[in-house]
């Protein structure tokens, strides 16, 4: 007897998202104990905090999510996940016959803080080159009737961090200040660092976003029109709208002594084949306060918040240049916790994590 098919496709993509949500829980409750890339910070040698919070990234250790999503951010992020699909598959149209590209879980990080905290994380994509090793076999081996083995190895060129943008005022940074956000900058940073490749970090804009407030009355410019960059090929000024657009930015570490992370505007010039280098070049070059002693020092503290009981500072807010940014990442419009740390982080971490679990009832 056959089973019955569903007709209701809204009852059966909204339980499919409930489903993939379920598994997706299931999935961070067995990573519980571990420090995550995808929460990525750094500390200064004097205990400033930027980045992802501190505090968000002991939690998340502790297997408690603060901002659980709902239905509709469910639905958006989605637009994450099939992003980096589309981008994989346009990239296999270009690959050459030695080139393999390989995703999150077939290429992960994993390395250990000092009291054996284990630090995991998934880059969305590498681009290896794909050689064959030739291992001789010792005098020894050969006497026991071993034979010369050729073996496949995957060489990484270059790892990929993909963002899908949903906001208007997030597209208004990357095309007006051409610059990307810190905690990006961190992530894929930490997985430069450990995979010891440079990397890529596109965004990737796929609506046409309305600029509210583009024009006034009387044909006045309106009162948004001065925050937005005034000849970018990515917006339409006639009508106030952002076009769809992808932006890739090339990161590497400097040669200096403290190895501080640089990027640039990669450029394309529309011609085949690209360069042997992999780019067609690039903007001038700006450096960073990111370094990799920095990513470290952020993970060294938060493996130990909880045996020390300590809490830290609050996260600055800044950009990648250290310059502070016009909003307070501490407020309660951008984080959950917001009142809980302003009434009870002086009273210890103790009390903290009790009001903690109290709010969202962990």
């Amino acid at each position: 007897m056959s089973s019955r098919i569903r007709t209701d496709l809204g009852g059966r993509l909204r339980d499919g998202r409930k489903m993939a949500r379920e598994k997706h829980v299931e999935g961070e409750q067995e990573k519980i104990g571990n420090l995550r890339a995808g929460s990525s910070g750094i500390m200064s040698p004097e205990g400033e905090v930027a980045g992802s919070c501190h505090r968000l990234a002991h939690l998340r250790q502790l297997g408690i999510e603060v901002d659980p999503p709902d239905e509709s951010r469910q639905i958006m992020f989605q637009l994450g996940t099939a992003n980096e699909s589309i981008v994989y598959d346009d990239l296999l149209q270009t690959a050459s016959e030695d080139e393999v590209i390989l995703r999150e879980t077939e290429i992960p990080i994993q390395w250990f803080t000092q009291n054996g905290t284990k630090v995991t994380g998934r880059p969305d994509m590498v681009v290896c080159r794909r050689e064959v090793r030739t291992y001789e076999p010792s005098a020894l081996q050969l006497a026991a009737g071993a034979v010369t083995v050729a073996e496949p190895v995957n060489t990484p060129l270059y790892g990929i961090e993909i963002k899908s943008i949903a906001s208007v005022w997030t597209s208004r940074d990357i095309i007006g200040e051409e610059q990307p956000k810190l905690d990006h900058l961190i992530q894929s940073a930490h997985y430069s660092w450990k995979l010891g490749v440079p990397f890529r970090l596109i965004y990737k804009q796929y609506a046409i976003q309305e600029i509210p407030g583009w024009k006034g009355t009387q044909g006045r410019e309106g009162w948004s029109q001065k925050l937005f960059p005034k000849n970018s090929p990515h917006i339409d000024y006639e009508k106030g709208r952002i076009q769809p657009f992808e932006i890739v930015f090339e990161l590497e570490f400097d040669k200096g002594s403290e190895g501080r992370l640089r990027y640039r505007k990669e450029v394309v010039d529309g011609s085949s084949g690209g360069t042997s280098g992999g780019t067609s070049g690039g903007t001038p070059w700006t450096t960073t306060l990111i370094t990799t002693a920095d990513i470290e020092r952020f993970y060294e503290f938060v493996s130990t918040m909880g045996s020390k009981g300590e809490l830290g500072p609050r996260p600055l807010t800044i950009g990648p240049d250290g310059k502070q940014k016009n909003y307070n990442r501490c407020d309660p419009k951008y984080c959950p916790l917001a009142e809980t740390c302003e009434n009870h982080e002086k009273k210890g971490y103790t009390k903290w994590l009790t009001e903690v679990r109290s709010k969202l009832g962990k």
